[in-house]
């Protein structure tokens, strides 16, 4: 049935060169292996790609030329052509018998033009296949026909290696020409993608005849270190291809990142060293020394400091000072427990460090008993300030009574004598000041803290106490209560509502067992 059509067709059209008939479809090849018993599905097929346009450009009469044109199969089955049709001007070679392209691979045929005067010519080639979807795939063909075309150069620019932080950029030239020798091209720069890099884009579109060109001024201006890509739409009336992208490169040349580095120092005397990373232990209330002096740029740059406080003990007001862009700031550890200070530092080019130093603090009481005290007070709404709600710590001998001196430590009797009777020898020697209480700190207004210590306590039971002292205005506070034994927490009692005048007795502290005991007690002013 296919024979006697094409022989009508070359009855008819005595223009056309017929080829090979198409003979029935292929048998499949033999590639899907099933692992498991089961219904399996599959669109395994055979796909055909190639140019669909062949442009032999304008010719003399009896010029001859030939054009390659690559025929691939990019499906997932062998492609088997079987036959073609042309015009009668145009040769196909290559073509003649069947043949089997398998999967992913090609075959390369050559169509011949000798043109007989310089008359404009067009043409089709159809390529016969087993691909289901294109079993008749054509491809158009001309000789001395008016297109436009336009040429680019380069098609790939690029900028090479621009210093970012020096404010440096790379500019190339793209020349955008007419190809044409007969016809009016035009272009329009569209897009363009990728960051980095600029380009006069307009909606205008250009004119240009045939011979002529533009240059187009392209420009990358990286901002940071690293390599950059990016693409240059260029729309056209280009009839073989209205869309071209110019591929553009650029890397913004890689800077040392400069090093931070940690000082820290205890009143104990211990210095240790962050870089990037360390630990240095020290005692509540104690200062700490920072020092960001030995940080550097291997460049040899200035850089500046960017300190940060990002851990702390919970309801520690502790920050550092005087600034965060000091070389040199100080940490008061108001409250036990871990800090924790980053150090961030920038050279003159914008690089910052590639690590970040931490210096670790672990503020441990070394006292045998550690009491520490703090309140939060709403209505106060600046509790580092000097004016604000006040509480009192206390800490009671079983022999003494609340708000009692000599055996109640509080802010009336910072440093009583409760057990061995203190002593000044004759050669100056001191006992008797290692086994009594002292308040370290009292605060007056805000929100504390207040911590009691207490070494080498007696085989007793001590009583812990809060007292609000004075709302100054400011109304109920809560406050928190915190008993470390060797300079472990092992009891806290969280945010107990007061108001003035209020005494609450925490808790017990057995000695003789080493337990805290709670007791939790609420009431207006002192026990009698």
């Amino acid at each position: 049935m296919r024979q006697s059509i094409l022989l009508s067709l070359l009855l008819t059209m005595s223009a056309i060169v017929v080829g090979c008939p198409e003979p029935e479809q292929s048998t499949p090849v033999d590639v899907f292996k099933p692992n498991s018993f089961g219904n399996y599905s599959t669109n395994f097929q055979p796909q055909i790609l190639s140019e669909t346009r062949l442009n032999f450009g304008d010719m003399d009469a009896g010029e001859s030329s030939s054009i390659p044109l690559e025929i691939r199969n990019v499906g997932k089955e062998v492609l088997i052509i079987s036959g073609y049709e042309s015009t009668a001007e145009f040769e196909v070679r290559g073509l003649d018998e069947e043949l089997s392209v398998p999967v992913g691979e090609s075959v390369m045929i050559r169509v011949n033009y000798r043109a007989l005067d310089e008359e404009p010519r067009n043409g089709e080639l159809v390529i016969f296949s087993n691909d289901p979807e294109n079993p008749r795939w054509k491809v158009e063909i001309f000789a001395n026909q008016r297109f436009p075309c336009l040429a680019i150069e380069p098609q790939a620019v690029d900028f090479g290696t621009v210093d970012p932080f020096l404010n440096e950029t790379s500019s190339r030239d793209l020349k955008i020409s007419n190809c044409s020798s007969n016809a009016t091209t035009t272009f329009m720069l569209e897009d363009l993608v990728g960051e980095g890099f600029e380009a006069p884009l307009s909606r205008d579109e250009t004119s240009l005849e045939p011979g002529e060109f533009v240059e187009i001024s392209l420009t990358f201006v990286p901002t940071r270190s690293g390599a950059y890509e990016g693409q240059l739409i260029v729309s056209s009336n280009d009839y073989f291809e209205e869309r071209k992208v110019v591929e553009l490169r650029g890397y913004g040349k890689d800077r040392e990142c400069p090093v931070a580095i940690i000082t820290g120092s205890n009143p104990q005397g211990q210095t240790v060293t962050a870089n990037p990373i360390n630990v240095i232990d020290a005692l509540p209330l104690d200062n700490i020394e920072l020092s960001a002096g030995d940080s550097y740029d291997p460049e040899g740059q200035s850089v500046t400091y960017e300190w940060s406080l990002v851990g702390r003990p919970q309801d520690s007001a502790a920050r550092l000072e005087p600034n965060l862009g000091s070389e040199n700031v100080r940490l008061w550890l108001d409250l036990a427990g871990e800090y924790m200070v980053d150090l961030r530092v920038v050279s003159e080019f914008g690089v910052p460090s590639c690590q970040t130093a931490r210096l670790r603090v672990r503020a441990t009481a070394d006292q045998d008993i550690h009491i520490q005290l703090v309140w939060d007070t709403p209505n106060d709404p600046n509790q580092q300030d000097s004016s604000g709600a006040d509480m009192d710590v206390h800490l009671v001998h079983p022999n003494g009574q609340w708000d009692q001196t000599p055996y109640d430590c509080f802010w009336r009797n910072l440093n009583p004598d409760w057990a061995t009777p203190r002593e000044v020898r004759p050669d100056g020697t001191q006992t008797g000041w290692d086994d009594d209480p002292s308040l370290d700190i009292d605060d007056v207004s805000g929100w504390g803290p207040e911590n009691i210590n207490l070494d080498n306590p007696q085989n007793v039971r001590y009583s812990v106490g809060v007292h609000y002292f004075a709302h100054h205005g400011y109304g109920s506070s809560y406050s928190t209560i915190r008993v470390y034994i060797g300079g472990v927490l092992v009891h806290e009692a969280p945010r107990k509502l007061m108001g003035d005048q209020d005494f609450w007795h925490v808790a017990d502290i057995d000695w003789a067992a080493r337990q805290v005991i709670p007791v939790d007690t609420l009431q207006r002013g002192f026990p009698e």
